[in-house]
This record gives structure tokens, sequence and C-alpha cells, in this order.
């Protein structure tokens, strides 16, 4: 695929594996991401007592859990997945790496939890699926959440999704008119993150065509049928659909309707928006060291978490 910059006109498809220096997520911040995170922390108090409660309950039985039902990775057990997890918190900037778990489950996802002690955890469906490349890709998208501090918000959308759901049972429905709002307020957020972070995995891969192929998986891949498939007519899918979103309200809407309650938004849109970043030049401006923005004030030792 010879696609360009829609800026400068240059090759999208790079690979380079030099670090960005005192880099940062707000450089590669998904607007909608910045958004939706702007409405929930307009709730009073809601940082200290999110971290305080998710810390000494949630956090702790979740890292017990993961301790005691996964596999750690680390230089020697399943040293090529850990210097790939390296390679990618390297590209990004990241120094204080988390920790990385594989989960035996046929299910392909991969997920970062702990607030105070973060980790990242992939499951052996998504290995057997993916590349080398692809989970690399992975990894930065994991990565990207956590240097976005998207994790406690996440780990509260999740709670507050099962907490919402057990009140409205025991109160024959009428606890989910008082915990509908925040829900989906958090989910709302929660999907704008999975932009952000699809934009760090491309800043760890630094190819395009790794980003989509790991996307064209998720959404319908196979061991049986993904050497078969074309990530180029993938693309296509992800064009015609954006079109169909744009020239109708009414697709809207029941796009809208469809992902309020989906911690994730559909799979073709993530595709879209990753491809419109890339065409309008962003990507290749902070692979060639010009950060968007004005981020003075933003301290080079953020790269450090």
């Amino acid at each position: 695929m010879n696609a360009r910059c829609g800026k400068c006109h240059e090759e999208l498809f790079l690979e380079e594996s030099a670090k960005l220096p005192q880099f940062s997520s707000k450089f590669y911040e998904h607007h909608f991401d910045t958004q939706a995170m702007e409405g929930i922390r307009k709730i009073p108090g809601v940082d200290g007592i999110l971290k305080t409660l998710i810390k000494e309950s949630y956090e702790r039985a979740n890292r017990l859990f993961h301790k005691a039902n996964t596999v750690a990775v680390t230089p020697k057990q399943l040293p090529h997945l850990h210097q790939l997890f390296l390679e990618a918190a390297f590209r990004l900037d990241i120094t204080a790496v988390p920790d990385l778990f594989v989960l035996q489950s046929p299910m392909v996802n991969s997920y970062t939890t702990g607030v105070e002690h973060p980790f990242v955890v992939m499951t052996s469906g998504l290995i057997d699926l993916m590349t080398d490349d692809e989970i690399l890709c992975i990894l930065g998208h994991e990565l990207g959440h956590w240097q976005s501090n998207h994790v406690l918000y996440k780990m509260a959308s999740r709670i507050f999704s099962g907490a919402a759901s057990a009140l409205a049972e025991i109160t024959l429905g009428l606890g989910r008119l008082l915990t509908t709002p925040m829900q989906l307020a958090l989910l709302k957020w929660d999907r704008c993150s999975e932009l952000t972070a699809d934009r760090a995995g491309l800043l760890a891969a630094r190819r395009v065509d790794v980003v989509i192929r790991a996307l064209m998986k998720l959404a319908g891949g196979s061991q049986s049928i993904y050497e078969r498939m074309d990530y180029q007519e993938f693309i296509h899918q992800a064009e015609e659909f954006q079109m169909d979103q744009e020239d109708s309200t009414l697709n809207k809407i029941y796009i809208l309707l469809q992902v309020m309650y989906q911690s994730h938004p559909f799979t073709v849109w993530r595709t879209s928006e990753i491809l419109d970043w890339v065409k309008h030049g962003d990507y290749l401006e902070i692979l060639s060291g010009q950060y968007p923005g004005n981020y003075e004030d933003i301290d080079s030792g953020s790269s450090d978490k």
C-alpha cells in the first residue's frame, strides 16, 4: 500500500526503533479522550475516592489472583515476550515498566490493571493469533494506557458497571436511575481512551500495516483464515464505515445505542480513527521529534510512569 502523509506526502510505512525523548502521552492523546475525561474530573473528589477504594480492595485481590493463576513474564520466563515488552516501553520512553503476565484463555484479549502496582495481562488466545510485530503493537497499546494515567478510571469503570447492575437488580431497577449517568460517563470515556492507546500502539510498532492487521484480527481473525485476510480490504471497510457514519444522523444514533454500555468502541471505527490520525501527519511529526502543542509545563520525567 502506497499511503502517504497528508502534510508532507512521505511514506506512512516506516519502521524505526529509536526512543522518543522526553515523551508524554499528551503528544498523542485523542481529543475525544481529553473531552470525556474533563467531564469525569469535574466530579468533586473523584480521584482521591476512587484511588483509595480501589487500592485497598479490588487491586490487592486482583494482583493476588494474577500472581496465582497466570505465568509471570521475566527475562528467564518467556524471554521473547519480555524483550518485546521492554522494546515497546523503550520506544515510548517509559522507564518504569509494569509487570507482565500471560493468562490461559481462548479469549483474544489484553488489559492493564493496578493503580499503585500496575501490570499488563495478555491471554494465550491473543498470543496464538498475533505475530510478534502485532504483539509489540498491543503491548504498546497497553503501555499507552499506563503512560496516559488511564488505569484508575478504567478499573473504576469495570467495578462501577458491576456494582450498578447489582444495585439495579436488588432495587427492582430503581437504583439504575441513580447510577446510570455516572456509569455512562465512565463507559464513554473508557471507549475514548482506547483511541489514545491505539496511537501508543502505533508509536511502539512504527508500522501502520501492523496496527491495521492487529485490529483486523481483533474484529474477525482466526488461526484458520487470517493468512488469507487482506488488510487493505479492511482499510476500505473502515473508510466506508466512516462515510456511513458521517452521512447519516440516524446511523450515528444507532451506533451510539449499540456501544453505550460497552467498554470498547467498534474495531472498524478504531481503524478509521488511527488512519485519520496518520493521514493528517501527526504520527510522522512525532516520529521526527516535532511534538504537537505547547507542553512546556509537562515534567520531562513523566515518561518514568
